[in-house]
């Protein structure tokens, strides 16, 4: 007993002396290691900027309607939000706006003037308002005829003082008719109108009321104001909650129809004229809209997007296609949902005259079903009375007018106003989308708006145990019908099929048997996929307390017979027969049908003498060559042999993995260097949505892009680059384009090697920002900052 009590001491003194021994040692180890904090979280600084990168008018529902459209593109940064509300003003958003100085030219209940004034300054900037209208200008009555036209006025009297209904000029109108005929927007806050104050503040009776400010007992509604107890509205007028306006001549009457006192706070007061001039909701308007986005509020972000003014419904005419072009664009972006000062919320505008063109029109519906037929009925005016030649296309871009596809059309040769008709299948996702009618050089003559709705699925049979089901397809109500479409369940057992009004069988192959849990049927259809999700509970086992005796019992049995019988120990060996060699299928590709697949593709893609990748290849020898009716599907490595032979026997060009034809060379005029940046440039623009000039089409430069509502050029450094001499403008930049870095540093290298007048003036134009050199080895960064 004593002797196992010994072994015991010793082991448990053996395990104190190994613990204590590895933490002495992690000790030593970890001195040598410096904990390096993690580096403090990046902050974005908070930025709004946009601008207006696109107009047009569209038409829709069959022509019957215009339109309104625009583009902004924009600039987001530590925000998650942003919303824009457009509006096609009939006259110019106010440029300047003053203050009435109520202590000089009667005031009644007017409280504290002085903090009310500052006050709206001070909000004004709150709410982006400085350049917009202005400082804040504070004048006397004998003021009053100079201020300048569209301007705001804020008469905050508590009465119209006597001087607006006098007489003015040669006494036939009043000063305040002439102030309204100047396009003046009076925002009036006061009692009604019976009564008139003097500048000593005197009360007198007002027998001169003109018949746009006549009034009638107040409108109650919820409002976004401070303010809450209105007197009056007017009688031929609207409300905008408890605010009251009407429009007459060339302006507008808006009225805060009680004291300047009735406010809690002066502040409170200042704060809703500066809101009303944000919104400025009482400005006559031809058509509005409005549009938001969600970014990642860690970064910045760039994009574009499309607002059209559908709001309310204008009919296509001559005249109102040519008031709508003689509007002025107003569109006021903001951060927050429900503006105010209070929820921080950004603010900033866009005023510009409106610029729309409209040369004809485009009559088809509003939805177009998938795969269906449908016609389109085009009108262009030609504006001559003698015929000529026109070669129009139709582009299809996504609201945001990113293109999606081309449609060409027949030459025709016509005078005054010509229509025709083409029939179109469509093949587009669902959404919304925007058709323009283009000349040969993109001249636009009309677009149109339409939309694809939806696709729903619907199960209408299914027998999870035989694993049978059927599906219906539609769209706003429309069964699909002629579609080519694959199905799958969980991205297996694929069947390819024809859609018959709607319907779809599905059985998944025999011996697969049933599937449980959640069951993913997607439907690819004109290279979009749609999904229908269900489930398939498995079957629960559901085991009984008797079971669970049964179970122990057995189990301590098994236990007894492994513990006292060792097991048998049996010699096993596996013969691993020959594994048959892979089966391949040799075939014999024709090199003039492979060469032509390239053509194939960038028809397809809509493109002109576009380069291939690897990859591309690929792809377009397995969507156009079949063998024995089987598409051919090659490997990447097989790919690369055939590509390396036709480069060699002088069919294909190469340089930077990307291949060409080798007369597209002498086709296009262009050599492969010139053809592969093109390339390159055009992946780029289309993945970070730049508006540009395709293949030969810019008269300036190799391309022209919009960035930040700048028009730039691009100059190609190849040898069939039609631009020798760079251009130069202090209004843009000029970039110059090399298809990888090694011929970038080349250039560079030879540039700065030489010092003649040339050189020395490129490179002081390097140097200045107008010209930059970029590299299109590695464009995933942006090339343009």
């Amino acid at each position: 007993m004593a002797k196992l009590r010994n072994i015991i001491i010793i082991i448990v003194a053996v395990f104190i002396i190994a613990v204590v021994g590895s933490g002495v040692y992690l000790s030593i180890e970890l001195s040598h290691i410096k904990i390096v904090p993690p580096p403090p979280p990046v902050v974005v600084p908070t930025a709004l900027s946009s601008y207006v990168s696109y107009q047009a008018l569209l038409d829709y529902d069959n022509a019957l309607y215009v339109a309104p459209y625009v583009g902004v593109s924009y600039n987001i940064a530590n925000m998650s939000n942003a919303y824009f509300n457009a509006t096609v003003l009939k006259s110019p958003f106010p440029s300047h706006i003053y203050l009435l100085n109520a202590s000089t030219s009667g005031c009644v209940n007017c409280g504290d003037f002085s903090a009310f004034a500052s006050g709206i300054q001070s909000y004004m900037r709150l709410y982006g308002l400085g350049s917009e209208v202005g400082n804040l200008t504070i004048i006397n009555e004998s003021f009053l005829p100079s201020i300048k036209n569209d301007s705001i006025l804020i008469v905050p009297n508590g009465l119209m003082p006597s001087a607006m209904l006098s007489d003015y000029g040669n006494g036939s109108i009043t000063l305040i008719h002439y102030l309204l005929d100047k396009g003046t927007s009076i925002v009036y806050i006061g009692e009604g109108f019976s009564s008139v104050v003097l500048q000593n503040g005197v009360i007198v009776p007002n027998t001169r009321i003109p018949s746009y400010m006549l009034t009638t007992s107040p409108s109650s509604s919820n409002s976004i104001f401070a303010f809450d107890s209105p007197t009056f509205s007017f009688t031929s007028g609207k409300s905008y909650g408890p605010v009251s306006y009407t429009n007459a001549f060339n302006g507008s009457i808006v009225a805060f129809s009680n004291y300047l006192n009735s406010w809690p706070t002066p502040s409170d007061a200042a704060s809703d004229m500066a809101k009303a001039v944000s919104t400025s909701f009482w400005l006559p308007s031809y058509a509005y809209g409005t549009a938001n986005v969600t970014v990642n509020a860690s970064k910045s972000t760039s994009g574009s997007i499309g607002i059209e003014m559908l709001n309310p419904r204008i009919n296509y005419t001559y005249l109102n296609a040519e008031s709508l072009s003689n509007g002025f664009l107003h569109i006021r972006v903001y951060t927050n949902k429900s503006y105010g000062t209070a929820n921080k919320s950004i603010y900033t505008y866009i005023n510009q005259h409106a610029s729309y063109v409209s040369n004809g029109t485009i009559a088809l519906p509003t939805k177009i079903i998938l795969g269906s037929p449908q016609s389109v009925t085009m009108q262009i005016y030609t504006h001559s009375t003698t015929p000529i030649t026109i070669q129009p296309h139709l582009s299809i871009y996504t609201s945001n007018m990113v293109k999606v596809s081309t449609i060409p059309l027949s030459a025709i040769s016509a005078s005054g106003n010509y229509t025709f008709v083409k029939l179109i299948k469509s093949s587009f996702s669902p959404g919304e989308y925007i058709m323009q009618l283009k000349g040969f050089s993109d001249n636009i003559y009309a677009s149109a708006l339409f939309n694809v709705p939806p696709i729903n699925i619907t199960e209408t049979y299914s027998n999870y145990t035989s694993s049978r089901f059927n599906f219906y397809l539609d769209s706003d109500g429309t069964p699909l019908t002629n579609l080519a479409y694959t199905i799958t369940l969980n991205k297996k057992y694929p069947l390819n099929g024809t859609l018959t009004n709607g319907s779809i069988d599905y059985a998944l192959p025999k011996g697969v048997g049933e599937q449980f849990g959640k069951l993913n049927f997607s439907v690819q259809m004109e290279s979009k996929n749609y999904s229908y999700v269900t489930s398939n509970p498995a079957p629960v086992i559901r085991i009984t307390s008797k079971d669970i005796a049964l179970i122990i019992a057995v189990v301590l049995v098994l236990l007894l017979v492994t513990m006292i019988k060792a097991p048998n120990r049996d010699d096993f060996f596996i013969d691993v027969p020959h594994m048959p060699k892979q089966q391949k299928t040799y075939i014999e590709l024709n090199p003039q049908e492979v060469v032509s697949s390239f053509q194939k593709l960038n028809t397809y893609y809509h493109w002109r003498y576009m380069p291939l990748s690897t990859n591309e290849v690929k792809l377009a020898i397995a969507s156009n060559i079949r063998y024995n009716g089987i598409p051919v599907n090659l490997t990447i490595s097989n790919v690369e042999i055939l590509l390396d032979q036709l480069v060699a026997n002088g069919m294909l060009l190469a340089i930077d993995n990307l291949y060409a034809p080798s007369n597209w060379a002498t086709e296009s005029k262009h050599d492969i260097e010139y053809l592969a940046t093109f390339k390159k440039l055009r992946l780029y623009m289309v993945t970070h949505a730049h508006v540009f000039t395709d293949l030969d089409i810019s008269q300036t430069s190799d391309m022209e892009v919009v960035i930040n509502n700048e028009r730039n050029n691009i100059i190609i450094y190849a040898q069939s680059s039609k631009y020798k001499n760079i251009p130069v403008s202090a209004n843009s930049k000029t970039y110059i384009a090399f298809i990888n870095d090694d011929k970038l540093e080349d250039f560079k290298d030879e540039l700065y090697s030489i010092s003649d007048p040339g050189a020395e003036q490129l490179k002081l134009y390097i140097s200045a920002g107008y010209v930059k050199l970029i590299s299109m080895e590695d464009a995933t960064s942006n090339l343009f900052d």
